[in-house]
């Protein structure tokens, strides 16, 4: 056994290499990863090592009990050519980056090395192990940049904070199915219902293996397999361990500490590796008396092999089908071969929308899709994709409407589901297009706006805008975010006004201003503020714009002062400008030379200023020239077009 996961540590390592090589967006180039980075043969980086993480401690064990063999003497090219394989794989894992892997490791080799700690009286027995233990952390002290980088990225904290926020939400839903779990497989489908945050996610696992396990299978379920996970661990080390044991005890310790952090026991490969090991391990302390200890086995593995099979060639057509032109045949025959793949009547769906069918034909596969949600009745993505299809298709209204507000509710924080029944009905149906929008979750900021956007485009009616707002501070927010673009400024100015001791003052001031209220904002500003001088130039108060924007201006001194001593002709400077449009130092000397000039050459300064918005002293040339010459309002429109330019202090 130790050889076979040798082996499989290089080529698995050996897998990460290529997917370094040519990119990590997919697993082995065969099929594309939704989300995050890949790892060899793996989709997550955490899964990968914690299968490397497992077989090495393993192998570790398998090290020394070669070693100290009694009844052979050790080969010594096999310890070598293990020992290179567990370290390769060991590199690959720390490479991997895994901080909950890497912590599991250390707690499976910390068992490891209490497990064989009464071996250590002898003396060659010690040393053995301290030279396996001490590569070990050389290796990781080698490899281990990438796992130091992630523990000191801000985001460790950020990544433990939202799982254990699933965690919190985990025990929280656990309480309606604490007697009787809510079944195998079903986690996504309650958390989904339940959750209370992350609407537009979809969480398929608790990231947290014995929590997810107590909420599936009910506080006895989860009791009873603990108790028999003990039973099997006591069996195979309730005496005195031998180091492959201690080998097979660290592994385990590795899976199950993995397991606290992770999904990994919902990973094939890690799960099988897992009883493998426990199997091995038990296995060894039990001595077969009867031919039915060896018969039952294999009439395990005959059906693993033949359910394997049975998966395999579902994975295979369903694999080819998303890369067909003709996917409906393939779907179909995967389906044949795996029913429970449930989630594969999508694309079966999507295949027929596109052949445009007949009722008849219609029918026919909205009734498999019934049958199959027998199997997974709570499956709001299968649901959503059925109504979709009866509205195309069916002539049940009656039931295509049931079947669309029971995907709402089956996810209710998902704002999208309703959203996009909105949407569909907001022509066909305006009254229940509204029904709709407000089952929309305010939770999610974009579903929100959209909300409000869509009512306001069905109803032109600021009362169905009031009622899907509620008085929180980001609903608010988006109301008058939506309010601004539909240039609605009475309603932002009234949920402004609802806003007022509960934001920033300088926000809430901008968001007056915005909305057309510059004497609220005045309220909120103080004197000499950029957007103060705005407010009084909106306000029709120039004279105090000009007043306020002068003190505000003398602060600056790069826009204010200038060394500058015209001498060259302004023709000179006006043609060497023309030959050089684009430059700011041609066009600084052209405006210095046009504010020194009597009288002053107002279409050429104000072309510049226009020309050059990132130019604050050319605009300030104008301001004062302005100024001068008593043009009050566009000295108070130029102060308000210079405040939103001033350089950084």
């Amino acid at each position: 056994m130790a050889w076979a996961l040798a082996i499989g540590l290089v080529f698995l390592g050996l897998s990460d290499v290529w997917s370094g090589e040519h990119g990590r967006e997919s697993v082995l180039g065969l099929w594309t990863i939704s989300w995050g980075k890949g790892a060899g043969t793996y989709a997550n980086h955490n899964h990968f090592a914690n299968w490397i993480y497992v077989a090495a401690v393993f192998c570790g064990g398998w090290i020394l009990h070669e070693r100290f063999r009694r009844d052979r003497k050790a080969n010594r090219w096999e310890l070598i050519a293990m020992t290179i394989a567990t370290a390769f794989g060991l590199v690959m894992a720390f490479l991997a980056a895994s901080r909950s892997g890497s912590i599991a490791f250390v707690c499976g080799a910390t068992a490891f090395a209490l497990s064989i700690r009464t071996q250590l009286r002898r003396k060659s027995f010690a040393l053995a192990a301290s030279v396996l233990l001490i590569g070990a952390v050389v290796v990781g002290l080698l490899a281990g940049e990438p796992l130091v980088h992630r523990f000191q990225r801000v985001s460790s904290s950020t990544s433990l904070l939202g799982k254990t926020e699933i965690w919190r939400d985990t025990a929280r839903v656990l309480p309606p199915f604490a007697l009787f779990g809510a079944g195998a497989g079903t986690f996504a489908r309650v958390f989904d219902h339940y959750k209370t945050d992350h609407g537009d996610s979809t969480f398929s696992h608790a990231e947290n293996d014995w929590i997810e396990l107590f909420l599936e299978y009910g506080i006895p379920g989860a009791l009873l397999i603990c108790l028999g996970l003990a039973l099997v661990l006591r069996s195979a080390f309730g005496e005195s361990i031998s180091p492959l044991g201690a080998g097979a005890l660290g592994a385990l310790v590795v899976f199950a500490v993995h397991a606290g952090g992770e999904f990994v026991a919902h990973i094939p490969a890690n799960l099988m590796l897992a009883a493998a090991l426990a199997g091995f391990a038990s296995g060894r302390s039990i001595i077969p008396n009867s031919q039915a200890a060896t018969r039952n086995p294999q009439v395990l593995a005959w059906l693993l092999i033949v359910v394997s099979a049975l998966q395999g060639f579902a994975w295979w057509n369903s694999w080819q089908a998303a890369r067909s032109d003709a996917p409906l045949p393939l779907i179909e025959r995967s389906l044949a071969a795996w029913p429970f793949a449930v989630n594969r009547h999508i694309g079966e769906l999507r295949a027929v929308a596109k052949e445009n069918p007949n009722p008849a034909r219609a029918a026919v596969f909205d009734a498999r899709v019934n049958r199959a949600l027998q199997l997974d009745p709570l499956n709001w993505e299968l649901r959503v994709e059925q109504t979709w299809f009866d509205l195309a298709y069916s002539t049940d209204t009656t039931r295509t409407l049931s079947n669309a507000w029971l995907t709402v509710r089956l996810n209710p924080l998902q704002g999208e589901i309703p959203l996009r029944y909105a949407r569909h009905f907001a022509r066909r149906d305006p009254d229940l297009a509204l029904n709709f929008l407000a089952a929309v979750h305010p939770g999610i900021p974009a579903h929100r706006h959209d909300a409000l956007e869509l009512a306001w485009n069905i109803t032109h009616d600021p009362a169905q805008l009031w009622k899907l707002t509620p008085n929180t501070v980001p609903s608010l927010r988006d109301l008058i975010r939506v309010a601004l673009e539909q240039k609605l400024y009475p309603i932002a100015a009234q949920a402004c006004q609802l806003l007022e001791g509960r934001i920033d003052m300088g926000i809430q001031a901008r968001l007056y201003f915005k909305a057309q209220r510059p004497d609220q904002a005045l309220r909120f500003l103080e004197k000499g503020s950029g957007l103060r001088i705005q407010a009084l130039t909106q306000m029709g108060r120039t004279a105090e714009a000009i007043e306020e924007s002068r003190e505000l201006f003398a602060r600056y001194k790069s826009i204010s002062e200038s060394t500058f001593q015209p001498t060259t002709s302004f023709s000179a400077l006006l043609t060497n400008y023309q030959r050089t449009p684009k430059d700011p130092a041609a066009a600084l000397l052209l405006a210095e030379k046009c504010a020194a000039m009597e009288p002053t050459e107002f279409p050429v300064l104000s072309n510049l200023a226009a020309a050059f918005p990132n130019e604050p002293r050319i605009a300030y040339l104008l301001f004062q020239s302005q100024v001068a010459a008593g043009q009050s309002n566009a000295a108070a429109e130029t102060a308000s077009f210079l405040v939103d330019r001033l350089p950084a202090k």
